[in-house]
């Protein structure tokens, strides 16, 4: 008996060890694909595409020095879209992540949760086999067992 529960035991802790190095993999392969598809580009806004046409007439047309002038204009609008567009990436992301880590949380709780009621039924079962008959009858609402309860009343006990 003790060895089984032993087993048991073992049994679980493998268990919640393979799912932790499971979680751990999907978690890394989802970092690793996140890192893949990071944008490089900012999503451009019309403003933006409006200012490099601008900016290729003003050069057609000779006029290079303001050309430079929106150029550096439109640096600086590339600049704040590309970060608006990093936090926006990073915010679905972070999205994503808090789901798939909440996933991976109560897949493992309940697992653990598996563990602790199979526990707890050994535990039981351990205890109603050590414990003594009259005990066993007043937890289960009687034995069922008459030379239990002949035994039982003889020693002042009634099942």
């Amino acid at each position: 008996m003790q060895m089984s529960q032993q087993s048991r035991q073992h049994t679980a802790y493998v268990e919640v060890s393979k799912q932790s190095q499971k979680h751990a993999a999907q978690l890394e392969a989802f970092q690793y694909a996140v890192g893949s598809r990071r944008p490089a580009k900012p999503h451009c806004s019309k403003e933006l595409l409006n200012q490099r046409r601008v900016i290729d007439l003003l050069a057609r047309q000779g006029c290079y020095s303001k050309a430079a002038a929106v150029q550096q204009a439109t640096n600086g609008m590339e600049a704040a879209e590309m970060k608006a567009t990093l936090a926006t990436f990073e915010a679905e992301v972070g999205v994503k992540e808090a789901k798939l880590r909440a996933k991976q949380a109560q897949e493992m709780e309940v697992l653990q949760g598996r563990g602790a009621r199979g526990r707890d039924q050994l535990k039981r079962a351990h205890a109603q086999v050590l414990s003594p008959p009259h005990v066993r009858a007043q937890q289960t609402g009687g034995c069922g067992w008459s030379s239990c309860c002949r035994s039982c009343q003889s020693q002042g006990h009634n099942c």
